[in-house]
C-alpha cells in the first residue's frame, strides 16, 4: 500500500500550549520537498494524549490541507481510552484524503517488539549454541 519514508509528524506547539499552525504548513513542506513518502498526523510521536478528540482532528486536517494532495497523510486514531480511539477512527473516516491508523502506544510496544527484539533474542540464542558447541 505504501513505499518509501513515512514520517510521523509532531505536533509543533506554541510555549503557551497553543497548537502552531503555520509550523505544521512548514513541516509538511520540508517532508514534501525532501521526498518523503507519506505523512502520519497524529501518531504516537503526535501529542495526541494531550489534544482533546476536536483538536485531534483539526490537526489532521490541517495537516491534510497543507498536504494539498501531493503526498498521502496518514490519520492517527490510537487513543489511551478504546471509546476516544472509537470516536477518533470515526471522525478520521469522514475526512477527505486520509487513510487512518487506529494505533495505540501498546501496539507500537508490540511491533517493535516483532521487528527488532524478536529478532534480535533469536540470533542471540543462536549465537550462544554455536559458543557451547564451539566449547566442547
Amino acid at each position: 500500500m505504501f513505499e518509501g519514508s513515512m514520517v510521523a509528524l509532531v505536533t509543533p506547539m506554541h510555549a503557551d500550549g497553543a497548537i502552531a499552525w503555520k509550523a505544521i504548513n512548514e513541516l509538511v513542506e520540508f517532508h514534501i520537498a525532501n521526498g518523503t513518502s507519506a505523512i502520519v498526523s497524529m501518531g504516537t510521536t503526535g501529542e495526541s494524549p494531550t489534544l482533546d478528540v476536536h483538536e485531534h482532528m483539526d490537526v489532521v486536517r490541517a495537516t491534510i490541507a497543507a498536504a494539498k494532495g501531493r503526498i498521502p497523510v496518514i490519520a492517527g486514531t490510537g487513543a489511551n481510552s478504546t471509546s476516544e480511539a472509537v470516536e477518533l477512527t470515526r471522525a478520521a473516516q469522514v475526512v477527505n484524503n486520509a487513510t487512518f491508523h487506529p494505533f495505540t502506544i501498546f501496539g507500537l510496544v508490540a511491533l517493535v517488539y516483532f521487528i527488532v527484539c524478536w529478532p534480535l533474542s533469536v540470533y542471540s540464542r543462536r549465537m550462544e549454541r554455536r559458543l557451547a558447541v564451539a566449547r566442547r
